[in-house]
């Protein structure tokens, strides 16, 4: 069970300082309390007591899940993760931001593959960019997944407007990697992010195979 450290805080408007909690390791079947903070946001928003202005204050933080098997570290300062747990079974996961730390838990809770899913938005977010090039689409962010569709935001400044991708699409580009018997050369944390995209050799695998002429 994680124990909350308790930190000082100054109000960017107002100067106060103040005291606030931060837990820097949340199990999710151990503190269900805790997890539904971290996936709506609360966790690290916090209120100034003079003013009442809200601002988010981002720290290190590990969240695991034992039954899913997956671990995600969020490192806001660029530095590496102190220690690499020794965990072969569970998927290990490095981000960077806030939005991409919540992101990666709600795909891996989905048990979704985020490998996948990170390619697929590399794909729709280049598509998106050919067919409306006055809009300025950076990036596609997962929102939620039911039976039959995939969520993702693209317009940071309207969560609301949200494109969906056939949950059987999802699965054939899965089964694609798969078939290619692609496996990220990585020991430890990885970061799946548009640049592992780019950079891992990922995209090579939906590339069509030429049949090999046997003699």
């Amino acid at each position: 069970m994680s124990t909350p450290n308790t930190t000082q805080m100054t109000c960017p408007k107002c100067s106060t300082t103040f005291d606030i909690e931060q837990y820097n390791v949340i199990n999710a079947q151990t503190q269900p309390e805790l997890r539904e903070k971290l996936l709506n946001g609360s966790m690290f928003l916090q209120t100034c007591p003079r003013c009442g202005t809200h601002m988010h204050a981002a720290y290190t933080c590990v969240y695991s899940n034992d039954e899913k098997k997956f671990l995600v570290s969020f490192q806001p300062s660029m530095e590496k993760p102190a220690v690499t747990p020794l965990m072969p079974q569970y998927k290990l996961r490095l981000e960077r931001t806030l939005a991409g730390f919540l992101e990666r838990i709600r795909i891996l809770e989905a048990e979704l593959d985020d490998v996948t899913i990170e390619m697929v938005k590399y794909l729709v977010t280049a598509q998106l960019t050919r067919q409306f090039p006055n809009k300025t689409i950076t990036r596609l962010l997962f929102v939620s997944a039911d039976n039959e569709n995939v969520f993702f935001q693209y317009d940071d400044n309207n969560p609301a407007e949200q494109i969906q991708i056939p949950l059987a699409t999802i699965w054939r580009y899965e089964d694609r990697l798969t078939a290619s018997g692609f496996r990220p050369n990585v020991t430890g944390y990885l970061a799946v992010d548009s640049q592992f995209v780019r950079n891992s050799g990922i995209l090579r695998c939906l590339a069509p195979q030429t049949p090999q002429n046997s003699d």
